[in-house]
């Protein structure tokens, strides 16, 4: 049986999402970020600014551990 939480800000009633359905955002947010960085990377290696490009991986690095700790979440959510 699937849990339903329910997310408003606002405080009011609202659907519910799932459990899964929320790390899908997080995920999908988590992604975009990643992209984002990439892109500055990408800037950043064509200026030849190579101590920015790797802050941009740093945080890209830090970005895909998220990432993984959200896909271990969502194995252990489905082992139950």
């Amino acid at each position: 049986m699937k849990q339903k939480l329910t997310y408003r800000h606002d405080g009011e009633k609202g659907t519910a999402m799932t459990y899964l359905e929320i790390l899908g955002w997080a995920r999908k947010g988590l992604q975009a970020e990643k992209a984002n960085y990439r892109q500055m990377q990408e800037k950043a290696l064509e200026g030849q600014a190579h101590d920015i490009a790797g802050h941009c991986q740093e945080r890209i690095d830090e970005l895909e551990v998220r990432l993984a700790t959200l896909d271990e979440i969502e194995d252990l959510h489905n082992r139950k």
